[in-house]
């Protein structure tokens, strides 16, 4: 006899409950028994000895806790110490000619024509990012009639508008002001930006440079003099004894605070690519660190902060830059969320005669470049090699993560910044080089920590090329 039709509905409802109960517990006991494996993957013995480099004529201590140590070890060993002293430059009737774009070039940001030229169009500078080596490269033809402006002017170089490169690139110039406190020149930019963010009109007062005073240059300009200071450092190349004194004076420009131990943390970051550095974060407070968003301060409050630090821990990026508002000889520890050493980092701790660490903590199987990724932070075992550094054996032994949950939000992420980079290419360029084999080899050696011989990874390239 058939069901009455509520019955029936009724019926299949419950069924189809069972049916789905079924299955996410199928799915759960997938999901425990993947994390199971890939936490045994993770608690894998492997080559994971930490190298020291120490050489105190260079002011390098630093130890490594890193897959390629031989790789880190060429960027730590190498003195960034620049002898030669910059040198000023005065150009009569000089121009200035806006940032002109070069769109094949991969950092399209900074690279390009503009810079200063002589009244015949003879390029004079733009802006090195290493010793010798330009991105702003040279000048360009001007069609209309110039503007002449009667002043003489400095030139402060290129303008990034991003925090961790204007401290790494744009200050360069501005030794000149410290070195002349009562002039009242006007400090002239060139940039792809519109406008100059007022947290670094605010860093640049702190060198006596007045908002009224900062310029960017948005057409080709003649002046009556162009005061060109020698950059003082080179993102990519080194620092002088004029950089030491630029860093200084912001340094000692506030009191410091009284947090010993920070952790800079990007968790609270709208759009921050690290994934998990949560469990970073909890860490470095169970130890005593005070957890910082330093986006949520003034520039003056980060650099107070800074000043008082004796021990400093952050994910690498722009966040360790910051060491150079640090007294000299702090201890700070970089999370590696990528495989790449940032040269930039290594002068600065050089700079500040640093004890520093570096630790491999990223498990990124996906193709990805410095900047045009998701990154996954998990405790790897240069992390635990760390932790046994600390005698914490408990630690290392009680590690828990939901790994499932982080794997499928770093894909997540990841896939929504690759698409998100279509707009700008040329950050991709790198990544367009990659293949399928060069995931495979990721997903052995990085997420599961198999390491493939030479031979292995030339068969997988011929066989996906």
């Amino acid at each position: 006899m058939k069901l009455p039709y509520f019955k029936r509905v009724y019926s299949n409802i419950e069924n189809m409950q069972t049916m789905i109960d079924l299955q996410e517990k199928e799915l759960e006991n997938f999901r425990r028994n993947q994390c199971d494996k890939l936490e045994a993957y993770l608690d894998k013995e492997g080559p994971v000895a930490a190298h020291h480099v120490n050489d105190a004529d260079k002011n390098i201590d630093c130890t490594l806790y890193v897959r390629d140590a031989d790789k880190w070890k060429s960027f730590c060993e190498r003195d960034y110490w620049l002898v030669a002293t910059p040198d000023v430059c005065i150009v009569d009737e000089g121009i200035i000619l806006p940032l002109k774009k070069d769109e094949d070039n991969p950092h399209a940001d900074v690279g390009g024509k503009g810079g200063v030229c002589s009244p015949d169009n003879l390029f004079v500078t733009g802006h090195e990012r290493g010793v010798g080596e330009y991105d702003t490269y040279g000048a360009y033809h001007v069609h209309e009639v110039i503007q002449h402006i009667p002043e003489t002017v400095v030139y402060g170089g290129l303008y990034i508008d991003h925090f961790g490169h204007f401290l790494s690139e744009c200050l360069s110039r501005l030794w000149w002001y410290a070195e002349n406190k009562d002039s009242n020149l006007k400090c002239v930019f060139i940039s792809s930006a519109n406008k100059i963010d007022d947290k670094f009109i605010e860093l640049l007062g702190i060198l006596g440079i007045p908002g009224s005073n900062i310029v960017l240059c948005q057409e080709p300009t003649q002046f009556d003099a162009v005061i060109v200071p020698e950059q003082s450092y080179h993102i990519g190349g080194g620092y002088t004894e004029k950089a030491r004194m630029i860093y200084n004076i912001f340094r000692d420009s506030e009191n410091p605070k009284n947090y010993e131990k920070v952790y800079l943390t990007k968790t609270k970051y709208p759009g921050t690519d690290a994934i998990n550095e949560d469990y970073f974060e909890s860490f470095f407070e169970s130890q005593g660190y005070k957890i910082v968003s330093p986006e949520i301060l003034s520039v003056k409050e980060q650099i107070a902060l800074m000043a008082g630090v004796k021990q400093l821990a952050c994910v690498s990026g722009t966040l360790g830059h910051q060491i150079v508002f640090c007294q000299d000889e702090v201890e700070i520890l970089i999370l590696n969320k990528n495989e790449h050493p940032l040269v930039t980092q290594c002068w600065m701790n050089q700079l500040r005669k640093a004890k520093s660490a570096f630790i491999d903590v990223s498990v990124n199987f996906l193709p990805h470049t410095l900047t045009a990724s998701g990154y996954l932070l998990l405790p790897t075992v240069y992390w635990k090699k760390y932790l046994y550094s600390l005698d914490d054996k408990l630690q290392a032994s009680q590690i828990s993560i939901d790994l499932y949950r982080y794997l499928f939000e770093y894909v997540e992420v990841w896939a929504k910044r690759m698409w998100g980079f279509t707009d700008v290419p040329e950050q991709l360029r790198f990544i367009q080089k990659s293949t399928l084999a060069d995931v495979i080899i990721n997903i052995n050696e990085v997420l599961l920590n198999e390491k493939l011989d030479e031979e292995q990874k030339q068969k997988l390239r011929e066989t996906f090329k």
